[in-house]
């Protein structure tokens, strides 16, 4: 017996090239809105520099294959509707599987977010090997370079480590995370540096589990500390300083409400503009002394503004201060520019000597964030010019 043929609905072929032509409309739009130069603007920060276009001279067949890597993320980054679609992507994860660790973000007890991965994927709050002993002879050798350089100037060197959220908070992780070491490298860090040389390591993890109980220290969707945070790490640099008494008493600030602003993980969670924080300062009861001044040394672009060399001033103050930093010593910077006559701020890793010699500070101050300690191991500085 034949078989039948199958019958179709009259509309059938018209659904189906209607699905067909919206399946390929959805896979080439994202083009089409890159080349028109159409791209939607978008909240979104990622806290990483955009991948450049590689060098595709070179003839080396390992070079080549790095190239072919750096294109494919130089094109992702440049992919049309880029924002929207992780924005989407994350709204889908988050809000509605309730996905707890995302690519860069740990979701924990609420309102409380942590870093997963920093910038170059380094781990924050995920398991990270121990330290070995030629790593922490790297951290011990570049410390002590510039504690000697220094010290022939007659220069004091202090470096203060900002505890990662996580290293303070780790009880609001979840579960899944109680059980990581989040403080194990610092630890190992100070342990070494203790037993084997005498450049003063200001442990700030101890300052924070003495306060954390009174208020919160850390913004919970941020990675940064809050301004007690930052009060409470300043009386411990004046106090290593031998300027114990010089910061007025916590209860005799007056809080000052700022703008609701976005916070970092928020964003890096792909969910820029869903919620914001109340931020807010503590200012001196009789106001505030110092006043932003300039670096004349640099001379020197920048693709991000916060990255610029600043320098602050109070007349009539003589103490002079080089603090190098990164974003952890934000909120640092009103609590020096208070006491220091002058005060200037480099966004670097690397000490210039250029700098010192410009400055002639009494004291160099190294601020950097924990999590730096699973990147990639320190460079020794330039013996002289270099980064500022």
């Amino acid at each position: 017996m034949k078989p039948e043929s199958p019958t179709f609905h009259p509309l059938s072929r018209p659904l189906a090239g209607l699905l067909a032509g919206l399946f390929c409309g959805v896979l080439i739009l994202p083009g089409l809105v890159n080349l028109s130069g159409l791209e939607p603007s978008s909240p979104l920060v990622e806290k990483r520099s955009r991948k450049t276009f590689p060098d595709l001279r070179t003839v080396h067949p390992v070079q080549q294959l790095r190239n072919i890597l750096a294109l494919r993320s130089y094109f992702n980054d440049r992919f049309g509707l880029r924002a929207p679609l992780i924005e989407l992507n994350a709204r889908l994860r988050v809000k509605t599987f309730r996905v707890r660790v995302a690519d860069r973000v740990v979701i924990g007890e609420a309102p409380w977010l942590f870093l997963k991965n920093g910038a170059e994927n380094n781990p924050v709050t995920m398991p990270v090997h121990p330290f070995s002993d030629s790593e922490l002879k790297a951290w011990q050798g570049l410390f002590e370079q510039r504690r000697d350089r220094l010290h022939e100037q007659g220069i004091p060197y202090l470096v203060l480590i900002a505890p990662n959220k996580a290293s303070v908070y780790a009880a609001y992780l979840p579960d899944s995370f109680r059980g990581v070491d989040q403080g194990g490298r610092f630890r190992q860090l100070k342990q070494w540096m203790a037993s084997h040389s005498d450049v003063p390591i200001i442990d700030l993890h101890a300052v924070m589990e003495a306060h954390k109980g009174e208020a919160r220290l850390y913004y919970p969707a941020d990675t940064h500390w809050n301004a007690r945070g930052a009060f409470w790490v300043s009386r411990r640099l004046h106090r290593a300083m031998g300027m114990a008494d010089s910061l007025p008493a916590l209860d005799s600030y007056i809080v000052q409400v700022e703008e609701k602003r976005a916070d970092d993980l928020v964003n890096l969670l792909g969910l820029p503009g869903s919620s914001a924080s109340q931020k807010f300062s503590l200012v001196p009861a009789g106001g505030v002394n110092w006043v932003q001044s300039t670096c004349t040394w640099d001379t020197r672009t920048y693709a991000v503004a916060q990255h610029k060399p600043f320098a602050t001033e109070v007349p009539g103050k003589t103490l002079r201060m080089l603090v190098y930093r990164d974003s952890s010593a934000t909120g640092l910077q009103p609590f020096i520019s208070e006491f220091a006559g002058r005060a200037v701020f480099v966004w670097s890793y690397v000490h210039d000597p250029a700098i010192v010699e410009a400055e002639q500070p009494d004291w160099v101050i190294d601020v950097f964030v924990e999590r730096r300690l699973t990147a990639e191991l320190p460079a020794c500085d330039p013996a002289s010019g270099g980064e500022g």
